[in-house]
């Protein structure tokens, strides 16, 4: 996924069922629930306006914040590897 400066959000929806995988430094997965999809737009590296659909969540601290920019605590940091559809669950991808 390409880098996109000067974020903005156009357009959001629920994401009812959808879930967020994400795997820690010792390298165990675990889920948190998306609440939303956002429809972005920003600017790519070359300087052309993209758009693209972007996972929202709840972080550790209660902050709403994009799927993919991970998060973390002061003693691990938890990076965002795909998302699972409602229905699916982490013991579907074994």
């Amino acid at each position: 996924m390409s880098l996109i400066k000067n974020l903005k959000i156009l357009q959001i929806i629920p994401a009812n069922g959808y879930q967020a995988v994400f795997q820690d430094d010792d390298h165990k997965k675990y889920t948190q629930s998306v609440i939303c999809w956002a429809l972005v737009e920003g600017t790519d590296v070359d300087g052309n306006i993209v758009q693209r659909i972007e996972g929202m969540s709840i972080d550790f601290g209660g902050e709403i914040d994009f799927c993919n920019d991970g998060m973390g605590t002061d003693y691990t940091q938890s990076y965002f590897r795909h998302y699972l559809e409602p229905g699916e669950t982490l013991f579907d991808e074994e």
